[in-house]
């Protein structure tokens, strides 16, 4: 988090989104962002098995971002058909990933306005594997303007810091206690702010909705989603530190 001064003008505030500010000033939450070690914005970002990110990779991630199709990787291009592309994909062989990500808003122009609820839109796909290790990631959605499902498969622990702003499902699948240890924890703040929907004996898989659940009354709603599976470790969940951007 970066210092502010008299003459700053903070760009990110959690009482809502301002999508005139944002178009007009999209250009220098970029060149924060860029200050503070993280990536230009791309989308469709696939990588296995780079030294890249045996340390930690700070990635922007842009939804509404159209880049070409020669420009994509074979990957992308040949396992999925287009409309199943993830926005984001982080795999390894061997060793962990740690990971901070930052999803941008929607670039609304003013004179329209936001015409589509953010519930009803299209969720950005997010998805990191670590085959023969563990996860750690951070994100962050600035403006709590784009939705997304984010899927975690590691071979070990996971550490996961999601925005305050998350609304929807977590879906998370650990071994079964041992010893009387839990296997799944959520912080003291994330647990209030979920209700429990249940877990499965034969699946693992433990289940909570965040957020207040009798708001959620269109099934064409999907919010957010985190589905995260630890083959052998824990699972601990966290509300990730706001992402404070200033810009003079």
């Amino acid at each position: 988090m970066m210092a502010s001064s008299s003459n700053d003008t903070p760009m990110f505030e959690k009482e809502g989104y301002h999508g005139a500010d944002y178009k007009e000033n999209r250009d220098l939450v970029v060149a924060e962002l860029v200050s503070l070690g993280y990536s230009l914005p791309t989308n469709f970002l696939y990588s296995s098995n780079s030294d890249t990110f045996t340390s930690t990779a700070n990635i922007v991630i842009d939804p509404a971002m159209d880049i070409p199709r020669r420009l994509l990787s074979w990957d992308v291009l040949s396992l999925l058909p287009k409309g199943l592309w993830p926005n984001m994909k982080l795999y390894r062989d061997e060793g962990s990933i740690l990971g901070n990500v930052v999803l941008l808003p929607p670039n609304i122009p003013p004179s329209t306005g936001d015409s589509v609820p953010r519930a009803q839109r299209k969720r950005a796909k997010l998805k990191i594997e670590a085959k023969k290790g563990c996860i750690t990631t951070r994100i962050h959605s600035l403006y709590n303007e784009t939705p997304y499902t984010l899927e975690i498969l590691a071979d070990g622990d996971v550490e996961l810091y999601i925005p305050a702003s998350f609304r929807g499902l977590l879906r998370l699948t650990a071994p079964r206690p041992q010893n009387q240890q839990p296997q799944v924890i959520l912080c003291d703040e994330l647990k209030n702010a979920s209700t429990p929907l249940g877990d499965n004996w034969w699946s693992r898989e433990r289940k909570w909705y965040v957020g207040d659940n009798r708001a959620v009354t269109n099934k064409t709603e999907e919010g957010d989603e985190v589905v995260v599976d630890a083959k052998t470790g824990r699972i601990n969940v966290y509300y990730v530190e706001d992402l404070a951007l200033e810009i003079n």
